[in-house]
This record gives structure tokens, sequence and C-alpha cells, in this order.
């Protein structure tokens, strides 16, 4: 990665910040996670809002699906920060779906919908977290309203594995 321009710290942030996730996530898609929480850490270190490093901790881990109980402590650091954003929620729930905590999960898929309607990641995973706990007709109803609001949806969260 080139070094980072010489700008205050702010504008390093919002220049960079969303690269830097994008890239953590596609390398630890690839396998390449401890690329991937090289990445996160750089944005812990160039952001002024403590919470969207904790995120991208977060985001990682679950995407990779290693450290877990670090992604969740992340998570839950960040919830503590800025309660209010439902993608942190999102994060979380992912987490504890992949850790095979589904009833966490299904609560922090219901609050980050009850923060922003529209985050259909957390609509199709809530289907999915509702089939797994055995309510086949919630789940379905959840799983085809992401899937009529986002065509690629499914596709999307099965490569983070979460699929019916």
């Amino acid at each position: 990665m080139p070094e980072l321009p010489d700008y205050p710290r702010f504008q390093v942030a919002d220049d960079w910040v969303p690269i830097l996730v994008e890239r953590g996530v596609i390398y630890a898609e690839m396998g390449r996670f401890d690329d991937a929480k090289q990445d996160a850490d750089r944005i812990s270190h160039i952001t002024v809002d403590g919470a969207v490093g904790l995120n991208a901790q977060c985001l990682v881990r679950g995407a990779a699906g290693k450290d877990m109980e670090q992604g969740l402590d992340a998570c839950n650091r960040s919830v503590d920060r800025k309660p209010h954003v439902a993608e942190t929620y999102e994060l979380r729930g992912t987490i504890y779906f992949k850790l095979g905590r589904y009833r966490q999960a299904l609560a922090d898929f219901d609050a980050a919908l009850d923060r922003k309607s529209s985050l259909d990641g957390s609509r199709f995973a809530r289907g999915v977290t509702k089939l797994r706990l055995g309510d086949t007709k919630g789940g379905n109803a959840d799983i085809e309203d992401a899937n009529a609001r986002s065509a690629s949806i499914a596709q999307s969260l099965a490569g983070m594995g979460i699929a019916p």
C-alpha cells in the first residue's frame, strides 16, 4: 500500500477508510487474514472516531470467520460508543450467527432493522437466523422480502456463510 499523504487526520480518514475497509473484506474473503487485520488496524490508527476503527476490526473478523471473540469484543465496544449505528448491530449479528449464537444474532438483526429498515443484509440474515431457530414462516418471509429488495443479497451473504 502506498504511504498515506500528509493531510490532516480527518482528511486521511475520509479518503482512505472506505478503501481500506473494502480491501480488508476482500483480503478476508481471499483467506489473507493477516492482511485484512493490518488494514483494520490502519483504520483504527487514522480515524478520529474510535467506533469506525472498532467496526473495521469487527468486520474483517466476521468476514474471515477468524478471531471471532476478538471481533465480538470490538463490536461490543463500538455499540457501547455509538448505540444508534445500525450497521454495527448487523456486523455483531453476523459474528453471533457464525458462532451459532442464533438468539443473540436475531436480537442484533432486529436492532439493526429497528434503526435502519433498509438494511437488506440484516433482513436476509434475520430470515436465515429465524429458519435456524425453527421459525420457517417468519424466516421465509424475511428472505423473500430481502430478495425482492436486492437481487444479489443472497449471493453476497452466502459468501459470508449466511445461507438457508
